[in-house]
């Protein structure tokens, strides 16, 4: 089966949700509900089953040291480079600063490993990729929301670790390598994740779908933002695969994630923090359904 083989049916279930979406029965309303279920049922799950299951050599615990990697070079660009270079000022440049370095690896990079590799290690690697972007977003990224945002209650670094740890996405991780390096091995419960896990990538795309709205007002800053984040985070990824001479399913999940567009959640902080969201959401609905075409031309490419 081919590359694009693979990777179609996630463009099929995302024109689904856009079909579903025309015809009201799915609405933007249910956005936060979708969210609820994956982040709380079944991307937890996914996590379990996948890294429960996989071969966890020593230097797979490098993916997230490169996770945080990533982001925290995506920020240096974004601050010393390409905010001033856009002439980017006030709250818009706080939501791109917020925004740049985080990925989405919850939706897009888990939905493409599992439809190009299924089984658990493709799942498993991009998700040890994700500890590290998850406690740089529950850190990081809210203190730098809360600055530019002048909020009136005062950002503590143990707050922003203490919401890391209370993310059932980080129990998941806790569970899943536990099992791993104990194991454990439970047939009723592994076919019970096995099962929710299934539902991920349709609820994903659905979630995508639902959140896309194509705005043609005011889009050229969005644009440039879409497409400097793509393209730096390729060579950002690469690098990083260098640095730690990562290789084929690795290699491929650490520049997948490196490309990915922002994170969903920024905007939530930017909506809480009163910066530009506007900004964002149209930056989001470029880059969400672009980034699924430009992950299948990568991932084909990669291999």
């Amino acid at each position: 089966m081919t590359a694009f083989e693979k990777t179609l049916p996630i463009l099929l279930i995302f024109f689904v949700g856009l079909a579903l979406k025309r015809m009201k029965i799915l609405k933007r309303e249910h956005a936060p509900l979708l969210s609820q279920i994956i982040l709380k049922v079944a991307l937890p799950a996914t996590i379990v089953n996948s890294l429960a299951g996989m071969d966890l050599s020593p230097h797979l615990f490098l993916l997230p040291v490169s996770g945080l990697m990533i982001v925290t070079i995506l920020l240096g660009i974004a601050y010393f480079v390409l905010a001033p270079a856009l002439g980017l000022q006030g709250r818009t440049r706080g939501a791109f600063l917020m925004a740049f370095p985080s990925l989405e690896l919850g939706s897009i990079g888990y939905a493409y490993m599992l439809a190009f590799y299924g089984g658990s290690d493709g799942v498993g690697q991009i998700a040890l990729l994700d500890v590290g972007n998850s406690f740089f977003f529950f850190t990081v990224v809210a203190s730098l929301a809360r600055y530019f945002g002048h909020s009136t209650e005062q950002f503590r670094l143990h707050d922003g670790f203490l919401n890391f740890l209370k993310n059932p996405v980080s129990w998941a991780y806790a569970l899943g390598l536990g099992l791993n390096l104990l194991h454990i091995h439970n047939e009723m419960f592994s076919t019970l994740f096995a099962a929710l896990a299934q539902a991920l990538l349709l609820l994903i795309m659905l979630l995508i779908a639902v959140e896309f709205e194509l705005r043609l007002s005011s889009f050229t800053l969005p644009l440039l933002a879409m497409y400097f984040k793509a393209a730096l985070g390729v060579i950002v990824g690469l690098l990083v695969s260098l640095l730690f001479g990562f290789t084929g399913m690795t290699r491929v999940a650490v520049v997948l994630g490196a490309s990915l567009p922002s994170s969903l959640m920024t905007v939530a902080f930017a909506r809480e923090n009163e910066l530009d969201t506007p900004f964002l959401a149209s930056q989001l609905s470029l880059a969400l359904p672009t980034a699924i075409g430009f992950s299948s031309v990568l991932m084909a490419l990669m291999r």
